[in-house]
């Protein structure tokens, strides 16, 4: 995921969302929180957007070299970023750049180290290690994108079908049967047809992952996409992966979740005001 993906445009996917969610009700500010990847995202987007006043960053890696920040953009501005032991703790060079950039861009950045944990440590791997042959090479496009072809775009038969849509729940139930990406197609079936192990008995989603909340929220989260055993198996976004153990505990202490846990769609999790979806709805290959 990490080489695939177009991190410029999804810098200002994220961007782009809290501004529209500080044009509908959000005059104090929106905040940008994100795991691993997204945790770099987190604090890139804030450098595109005036709505977001404050990013969290969990054990982001911060590729310098896929990203172009405008730390100038900081001023006024907090930020926090957390960093595992593996990952080099805050005095890996990535870090210390950004808490450079963002203070001495006139914002607040407080780092937080996490001794004896592993790099990245809320993501899962199996118990054999990652399997490679999937990533790319190198960093930039998919090798599968055409010369000159945009690096993202929707197809319009995608977007005539969400324009259709009546209402949210329409649109969740059109999501949910969507095939316009072909790998991505081919990817979430063969995860959900050979399974991790531990999952052996269960029946994966392997489909499209709507959006999950209320559709008249006050908060979004906007995520990146499902996790190949996470969302893709249980059908519920952050569901079913370490970062939807912490993000639901923090919901539900906010009093805008009724139980502290989501490990499946039925076991009767509910939000209030608050809706969270992902940027991608399918769990990338690799």
């Amino acid at each position: 995921m990490m080489m695939g993906l177009a991190m410029d445009q999804a810098a200002r996917d994220m961007a782009g969302a809290a501004e529209h969610l500080g044009s509908v009700g959000a005059p104090g500010g929106v905040g940008a929180v994100g795991f691993c990847m997204g945790g770099s995202l987190a604090l890139w987007s804030a450098t595109l957007s005036d709505k977001i006043v404050a990013t969290a960053g969990f054990y982001p890696p911060i590729p310098w070299e896929r990203m172009s920040p405008s730390w100038a953009n900081y001023a006024g501005k907090a930020a926090i970023i957390h960093c595992s032991e593996g990952d080099g703790t805050s005095s890996a060079p990535g870090i210390q750049t950004a808490k450079d950039a963002i203070t001495g861009a006139g914002g607040e950045c407080k780092l937080y180290d996490y001794p004896g944990t592993e790099a990245r440590v809320l993501q899962r791997r199996p118990a054999r290690g990652l399997q490679r042959g999937r990533c790319s090479a190198g960093l930039g496009p998919h090798p599968r994108l055409l010369p000159g072809q945009a690096r993202l775009s929707v197809d319009p038969q995608v977007a005539a079908a969400a324009a259709a849509c009546a209402s949210l729940a329409e649109l969740d139930t059109s999501i949910s049967s969507c095939r316009a990406c072909p790998r991505l197609v081919e990817w979430r079936e063969e995860v959900a047809a050979t399974k991790r192990a531990s999952y052996a008995d269960q029946t994966y989603w392997g489909r499209p992952v709507p959006g999950f909340g209320t559709a008249d929220a006050r908060i979004g989260i906007l995520g990146l996409a499902p996790a190949a055993h996470g969302g893709n198996r249980t059908g519920r976004i952050f569901t079913g992966d370490r970062s939807g153990d912490v993000l639901f505990a923090a919901l539900h202490r906010a009093g805008l979740a009724n139980q502290p846990t989501s490990v499946s769609a039925d076991d009767g999790l509910t939000l209030t005001d608050t809706r969270i979806f992902a940027a991608v709805r399918c769990a990338p290959t690799g």
